[in-house]
């Protein structure tokens, strides 16, 4: 079976996105504080070791539980990344 040039690149470009969203959830340190920001570090890597410890590997479940912690992090339903 042969897939067509633009679907290859469409799901190449929706697992770069994909990737990148995952990044910037993981990478972007909402603390202002030392303390808040080692805090967050301290969570995330919580959040990290049960997802291995589960086996959560796709992606979308991965970005949901960083999101859901982020949220909690931050006290605020409505802040998930930075734009």
């Amino acid at each position: 079976m042969r897939l067509c040039r633009p679907a290859i690149v469409r799901r190449l470009t929706c697992t770069c996105v994909g990737e990148t969203l995952l990044v910037q959830l993981g990478t972007a340190n909402p603390g202002k504080t030392p303390e808040e920001k080692q805090a967050w570090n301290d969570g995330l890597r919580g959040v990290l070791k049960e997802l291995r410890k589960k086996s959560i590997k796709d992606p979308n479940g991965i970005a949901v539980e960083i999101a859901k912690y982020r949220r909690q992090f931050l006290n605020d339903d409505t802040r998930v990344v930075n734009l």
